[in-house]
């Protein structure tokens, strides 16, 4: 098989290149290295069947090309994180929604059906307690920063299902929740690789808010396997489908579970969200999806937990 994926030297991306190459599918990879990075990608470059290329798919002069040879096209490419997002919040929107918009355009003259796996976010339900993939969504008016990589989300889905009315697409689109893993970096407001980073160099542990807020980690490994079996399952076209884990626990017990692991003597600083982010900031107290419709579509089950990822993730980090 031949698979095109777009942030393709990112954090998921990385993997998702990865996985297929040992599969032994054919992977071109693109990313403008603006969050991605080569390092991500370092035991790919060398592979006969992998290719990449550092460009933006706004103005990627090969894109039209790579459409026409993939068999299956992985959507990764997006500016992410809280602290990106905040600072640079019309980049966001506006890039997010012209990256996918040029697929789109370049899509619509492709003679063959094309298989095509949308990266959304669980950014999209805001306030939500239910996280389910079928109840109404609401934006809120004011709090355009805080919403600009919500929104920008949330168009993207609405653009996809709005083009296969016309234009013949294997489509899956998946809102991702809390991925973790090796590689992940803290550059942009993770907090897991930032809580880790911070207990091995024996610094005080930022916790932003009171840390009673709670999510919900998956692996990454657990997440790209999810993605390549929805790709394969027909019922699946045209859906919607969160991905992550049920899991739940606070970002304070997630703390603790660090310094218990890493032997830290680090204090834990909690920090007022109006000062890590130089705005107000309206967090989400509880991010726990709904994963029924996830397991209606495809066998589900999780292989690693939050103690055995943490341990891989520090593993990663004391090798390097």
């Amino acid at each position: 098989m031949h698979v095109l994926v777009t942030g393709g030297a990112g954090f998921i991306g990385s993997h998702l290149s990865e996985y297929f190459l040992e599969k032994g599918d054919s992977v071109w990879a693109v990313d403008n290295l603006q969050s991605g990075s080569k390092d991500n990608i370092e035991t790919c470059i060398s592979h006969p069947n992998f290719q990449f290329d550092q460009a933006d798919i706004t103005d990627w002069d090969k894109l039209q090309e790579a459409l026409s040879w993939a068999d299956r096209v992985y959507h990764f490419s997006a500016y992410v994180g809280q602290h990106l997002v905040l600072a640079h919040p019309f980049e966001v929107i506006s890039k997010n929604i012209a990256g996918l918009r040029r697929l789109f355009d370049l899509l619509k003259d492709k003679k063959t059906t094309t298989s095509l796996f949308i990266a959304s976010s669980s950014e999209v339900y805001g306030s939500s307690k239910l996280f389910q993939e079928d109840e109404i969504i609401h934006l809120p008016s004011g709090e355009y920063l805080q919403q600009c990589y919500r929104l920008s989300k949330f168009t993207n889905e609405v653009m996809a299902l709005a083009f296969t009315k016309n234009h013949p697409l294997n489509l899956v689109v998946a809102r991702f929740f809390n991925t973790i893993g090796p590689r992940q970096t803290g550059r942009y407001g993770m907090v897991v690789p930032t809580l880790l980073s911070q207990a091995i160099n024996n610094q005080p542990l930022t916790i932003f808010g009171d840390g009673t807020q709670k999510r919900c980690f998956i692996y990454v490994s657990d997440a790209i396997n999810v993605a390549d079996k929805l790709m394969e399952q027909p019922k699946a076209y045209g859906q919607i489908v969160n991905i992550g884990s049920d899991e739940e626990t606070s970002i304070l017990e997630l703390a603790k579970l660090i310094l218990k692991k890493t032997g830290s003597p680090s204090p834990l600083k909690f920090i007022p969200y109006n000062e890590a982010y130089g705005c107000d900031y309206k967090d989400i107290p509880s991010r726990r999806p709904s994963l029924d419709k996830l397991k209606s579509l495809i066998p589900y089950r999780p292989e690693w937990n939050l103690d055995k990822t943490l341990e891989q993730m520090l593993r990663e980090l004391k090798f390097h």
